[in-house]
């Protein structure tokens, strides 16, 4: 049977229909409470949590027993309807009381994630693809170093995966993000995909790009995916990521077709990008991205004693250098006025850390 474009999503009157990356969202939701809770069908999922939403209303003895029976996760899995719409005859929103319960800690990570903005309708720029990097760091208690710190952490001589360069460590680190897939981190490979590629760091952008498909897979098996799931969320991260064309996607552009009854097991799906071949032994745009640890505390801790110290080093290194230095229009020796406008042209741009990595 063709899967079904639910009349919510459809345009009417003018209206534009939802976005795919929406749709996607909602739809993974409802997965995701049924895969993390005890009830063995949609009927019993529903009885789980109508119970919290259509109960305690004043005129609850006015009802009528033999009412018919709703279906509500049932319908948000097929129709993609979003949660936070649907309220219950006591005035409860189904996505609050399932979030206040405290029991599908996943569901609810995966339907407040930076990744549907990611894969959203609009484009993101530089910044808010830092900003965004920034705070999925925080959330996920990760820590990569920025170029500036990188710079400071190496004039210190300071020894720590974090601030290394090497594109063996780089690779270790972004298969580790793979490892207990969810939706944030998927969001994090992703804006590190995007980043690379504004800084045309293509050989980096290929190995956050491999990730990206091995979260997928995992992704896929960890949570045992249905066809009409994956599909549209393969189909945005094609468009929205790779191709990086923004322009508005519906159920339309992820139609598949379900089986009834099917006795097959659900395959790896196969993405419509594959990663190029893997490049070795150069040197990565920017350092690997680790777990917060004593050491990454710690430097951002002293970060103003290590910076004083690498300023204080790298004045040193410059007016040495400066000694054999010639300007080449009089082929005189050059001298700088002072060591500290030498210093300023290279740790000028350097920001200190509003506070550290907690």
């Amino acid at each position: 049977m063709t899967f079904q474009i639910s009349p919510t999503t459809m345009a009417k009157r003018g209206r534009p229909t939802t976005d795919l990356s929406l749709l996607s969202r909602n739809r993974l939701w409802a997965w995701t409470v049924y895969c993390e809770s005890s009830a063995r069908s949609w009927d019993a999922l529903d009885k789980i949590w109508l119970e919290k939403i259509d109960t305690g209303y004043p005129t609850q003895h006015l009802a009528i027993e033999t009412r018919s029976r709703r279906r509500v996760l049932h319908r948000i899995f097929r129709q993609a309807t979003d949660p936070a719409s649907v309220r219950g005859l006591n005035g409860n929103c189904l996505l609050d009381v399932v979030d206040a319960s405290g029991n599908h800690p996943i569901a609810k990570a995966l339907y407040h994630s930076e990744l549907w903005k990611l894969l959203g309708p609009r484009e993101l720029s530089r910044t808010e693809l830092e900003e965004m990097k920034e705070r999925l760091l925080m959330r996920l208690r990760l820590f990569q170093a920025t170029p500036q710190e990188l710079a400071v952490a190496r004039l210190a001589g300071l020894q720590h995966p974090a601030f290394s360069r090497d594109e063996v460590e780089l690779t270790r680190t972004i298969d580790g993000l793979t490892n207990d897939v969810n939706a944030d981190k998927f969001a994090l490979l992703g804006c590190c995909y995007r980043i690379a590629m504004h800084d045309v760091a293509l050989l980096e952008a290929n190995l956050y790009l491999i990730g990206l498909r091995n979260a997928f897979h995992q992704f896929h098996s960890d949570w045992a995916l249905r066809t009409e799931t994956y599909v549209p969320l393969q189909t945005l991260m094609d468009a929205r990521l790779l191709r990086m064309r923004v322009a508005h996607l519906d159920l339309g552009a992820a139609e598949v077709k379900v089986r009834r009854r099917s006795k097959q097991k659900n395959q790896a799906p196969a993405l419509p990008f594959e990663p190029s071949l893997i490049f070795s032994g150069y040197e990565a745009h920017r350092p690997p991205i680790v777990a917060i640890d004593t050491a990454t505390l710690e430097f951002n801790s002293q970060y103003r004693s290590h910076f004083d110290a690498a300023l204080k080093a790298l004045k040193v290194a410059l007016v040495d250098a400066s000694r054999n230095a010639h300007d080449p229009e009089t082929d005189r020796p050059w001298r700088p006025d002072t060591s500290e406008e030498l210093a300023e042209c290279f740790l000028g741009d350097i920001k200190m850390r509003n506070s550290p990595a907690s």
